[in-house]
């Protein structure tokens, strides 16, 4: 295939998609460094083709990758570029993932109302789109917060309210 052509292209493009799945097949079984690799594999060949929102998810797999890791600096930075792509691009699917990763890595490291700003970003994002998997989750990040900081009643409203969500969508 030619270098430039539109089928090249999909086939880099597939081919990214195809080390994104090795990077979370490696992830799910415990290989950091071997889904750091694919991941990063992946990315090379987003940034090649101009693929954005591939950029975009790849970051943010490797800033999962590297908070599991316990590297926060590098998590942090590669959830915020992602981010900032996803903004620019407006995805808001993509907006909600990075708030919500950024909201985890901060409920980990005790910064409990930047996390909790994150969690209500995300949720809000989450509405617009009636992602009910994602609302569940927010609310239940957010019920987490409202528990460490001790209040119960918010906390339980949030955990009732994404139990309902999670039964609407057949997760029990």
């Amino acid at each position: 295939l030619p270098a430039n052509s539109p089928e090249r292209k999909l086939f880099k493009k597939h081919l990214a998609a195809s080390y994104n799945n090795i990077g979370f097949l490696a992830q799910n079984q415990g290989k950091p460094s071997w889904a750091i690799v694919n991941f990063g594999k992946s990315l090379k060949i987003q940034n090649e083709i101009g693929d954005q929102i591939g950029t975009a998810s790849s970051l943010n797999n490797l800033g999962v990758i590297y908070q599991q890791k316990g590297e926060i600096p590098k998590a942090l930075a590669l959830y915020n570029i992602s981010l900032k792509i996803s903004e620019t691009l407006q995805d808001t699917s993509a907006i909600a993932y990075s708030l919500n990763n950024l909201g985890i890595l901060l409920l980990r490291q005790g910064k409990l109302p930047q996390a909790l700003i994150n969690f209500e970003k995300s949720l809000n994002f989450r509405k617009a789109l009636n992602d009910k998997e994602g609302i569940a989750t927010c609310l239940n990040n957010m019920a987490l917060i409202y528990n460490i900081q001790g209040d119960e009643k918010r906390a339980i409203e949030n955990f009732i309210l994404a139990n309902k969500f999670h039964e609407e969508i057949g997760n029990q």
